[in-house]
């Protein structure tokens, strides 16, 4: 299961740039919404986070692994807040189906396509995928929260220090 930072509507594009080959992208439910990106979602079969079921969420996960797709969440959930916390929920399905969790920070987006704005502009992007996280690691009833905070600050200490470079 890879997690992300979520700052630009790039960000998707951008992970793709590590090569996979099978993705199965679990995003919030406005996307399908949209016009256009309602059909290409709907035909690359994302998975919308807020209609579907969390049984069936495990279900779909479950089956994507065992076919060796990838499973991909920003777990912020917007990119209106590039500080917001990360919710648990990607944190959760990895526990459940007993998954490690890939984390990726994406330095860059944001100055390239900030969130509300339709106008592309020049700017370096760097992508840093850290070694995976493992359930196990993080015994416990909240086990999937302190993962979720720790995966967090990875991510942020990094995209912080590329911001500043």
């Amino acid at each position: 299961m890879v997690v992300a930072n979520h700052a630009s509507a790039l960000d998707l594009y951008t992970i793709s740039a590590f090569g996979f080959n099978d993705i199965v992208y679990i995003t919030k439910g406005w996307v399908f919404r949209l016009p256009f990106f309602r059909y290409v979602m709907n035909g690359a079969g994302y998975v919308d986070a807020e209609k579907t079921p969390p049984t069936e969420m495990l279900d779909i996960c479950k089956q994507a692994v065992q076919k060796g797709c990838d499973i991909v969440l920003f777990p912020q959930g917007s990119r209106k807040d590039p500080r917001a916390r990360f919710k648990s929920g990607a944190f959760y399905l990895a526990e459940q189906l007993n998954l490690p969790v890939v984390p990726v920070a994406i330095a860059g987006t944001q100055k390239m396509l900030s969130a509300g704005s339709f106008w592309i502009k020049p700017a370096k992007i760097v992508l840093k995928a850290f070694p995976a996280k493992y359930v196990k690691d993080y015994p416990g009833e909240l086990g999937h929260l302190h993962m979720a905070q720790d995966v967090k600050k990875q991510i942020m200490d990094f995209v912080d220090k590329e911001e500043v470079a």
